[in-house]
């Protein structure tokens, strides 16, 4: 009797024994059956995670470009910024705003287009007469010059370039630099098309600049074009007068017999309208050629 006593308090406590087997930690230990009839312990997770712990990096910068961001340069060693033409001063000068809101004027580097008042003009720097004319051709390119940058520039995105082989700014206290519009240069691209010179300064593209000038020249394209007018040979200045006897008389005044030399009679036939002493004969064109 005893011991049956003694196995029913034994199973009461092992009863509550796994009742209240709760590990205080927060964490649940899982037997799992195996196949040999074992038992293998499961994997221990935190209190309110599931399945393995992970860890996920989230990165909360975004990718859309900023104002300080900066385009590749197409010139090597040059300094590329992007920037919106707010005035085309002329073929070559235009005023830009750049993405951080600072704005100045670019001179395009390594060209020059014709000027738009005559006085700052050089006709010989495009092989053009010094003359009313000469000025008045220049005067039309440089007008058209202006005409083609705004329609191509103005209002657009750009790419300002800096060179690293040139002054930073000229003598105006403007910033030299070439322009890049759909991936074009657009400095080039005025020269190609005969709009403008090659500026004698220092650059990159100095010598591909030199050839399609060349180039330009060659076909006499736009402002290489110009076609002087003939000009009228001009009157040659009369002889010396020579020494001269004294005329025999009024109304025949010489005789060729009153010269020492032939030259004397030329020129008096020459400077007296209708060779009032007959020297020249035989009309010919040659006084007393018996003196010659």
């Amino acid at each position: 009797m005893q011991q049956r006593y003694l196995t029913i308090t034994l199973c009461i406590l092992l009863l509550l024994a796994g009742c209240s087997g709760n590990d205080p930690t927060g964490t649940e230990s899982v037997s799992t059956p195996t196949p040999s009839g074992g038992t293998a312990q499961a994997p221990t997770t935190t209190a309110g995670t599931i399945g393995p712990s992970t860890t996920t990096a989230v990165s909360t910068a975004t990718q859309t470009p900023t104002a300080t961001e900066k385009p590749n340069s197409p010139i090597d060693g040059g300094t590329a910024r992007s920037a919106i033409v707010t005035r085309v001063v002329d073929g070559d000068t235009i005023e830009v705003e750049f993405a951080d809101g600072s704005t100045d004027e670019i001179r395009l580097l390594g060209v020059d287009t014709p000027e738009t008042q005559s006085q700052h003009e050089d006709p010989g720097d495009f092989d053009v007469s010094d003359n009313e004319r000469g000025h008045d051709y220049l005067l039309e390119w440089g007008d058209r010059a202006t005409a083609f940058a705004t329609e191509q520039l103005d209002g657009k995105t750009i790419t300002v370039v800096t060179d690293p082989k040139s002054d930073k700014r000229g003598s105006y206290g403007r910033l030299l630099a070439h322009v890049f519009y759909d991936g074009t240069n657009f400095n080039k691209q005025l020269i190609q098309k005969g709009l403008a010179r090659m500026y004698d300064s220092s650059f990159t593209l100095r010598s591909e600049f030199a050839s399609l000038e060349d180039d330009a020249k060659s076909a006499d394209r736009r402002v290489w074009g110009f076609e002087p007018r003939d000009t009228p040979t001009p009157t040659p200045e009369p002889d010396s007068k020579p020494d001269l006897p004294p005329p025999s008389g009024s109304n025949d005044p010489y005789d060729c017999s009153d010269f020492s030399s032939q030259d004397q009679a030329q020129w008096v036939l020459d400077n007296t309208p209708g060779d009032p002493s007959g020297l020249d004969g035989d009309d010919d064109g040659e006084a007393c050629e018996s003196l010659a």
